[in-house]
């Protein structure tokens, strides 16, 4: 596996405006922009390394903060898991796309069905991981940390579902039936989770560099 795919830079604060209108978008010194390549199904990895970067960010911020409070992690444990989902499927694109130049690829609407079924599931994602990275002849190998082997990833990502399976209850106190989303009696370790999730987003982002980087050469 290849070094991770470069940070995001510092983004210019906008500049105020004195106007009482909503801001439009020529009112700001930079204009955004929602287009990254001409082909969209391959920014998954862009939008999981955006998402991975924010998470980093406010993770920092609040453990730089006076005082903590138990409502401060949810946005930081939603963005790192949005943006495991993102690289992980980022991974499966990419490696399809290899996968594809030998002739054993599967279509692409194939995947986004795929997709489809399983929503925001993560476990399902795990097999077409395995499988690209045993087309690719890579071991999982992230020393010194808790997802050192794929094995170790997958119980992670099995704990991961379990606490939030369908990327709901880190964003919502109830699920559509009104019972409380997570037990009152689950407990976490902040540090620990947030190192962990880290590793496992950051392992994918590496992954995605590696297969658009092959993709690339052949």
């Amino acid at each position: 596996m290849t070094s991770p795919r470069q940070k995001t830079s510092k983004l210019s604060r906008p500049r105020r405006t004195r106007s009482s209108r909503p801001p439009d978008p020529s009112d700001l010194e930079d204009d955004w922009s929602f287009y990254f390549s001409n082909e969209p199904s391959e920014e998954f990895g862009y939008y999981g390394s955006g998402f991975l970067e924010a998470a980093r960010i406010l993770a920092r911020s609040f453990a730089r903060r006076r005082g903590t409070r138990n409502i401060d992690i949810l946005p930081v444990l939603f963005l790192y898991r949005h943006s495991i989902e993102l690289l992980s499927k980022a991974v499966v694109l990419s490696g399809n796309r290899l996968m594809q130049k030998s002739g054993e690829g599967h279509d692409e609407c194939d995947i986004f069905a795929s997709f489809g079924r399983s929503r925001h599931r993560l476990l399902p994602l795990l097999d077409s991981i395995k499988q690209v990275f045993e087309y690719a002849h890579w071991e999982w190998h992230w020393p010194k940390s808790a997802i050192e082997s794929f094995d170790d990833a997958r119980r992670v990502i099995e704990d991961l579902d379990d606490l939030d399976p369908d990327s709901f209850n880190f964003r919502y106190p109830t699920n559509i039936r009104g019972e409380r989303a997570i037990s009152a009696t689950r407990l976490i370790g902040r540090r620990t989770i947030l190192a962990v999730l880290d590793d496992l987003a950051e392992s994918l982002d590496t992954a995605v560099f590696g297969l658009d980087a092959e993709c690339s050469r052949e």
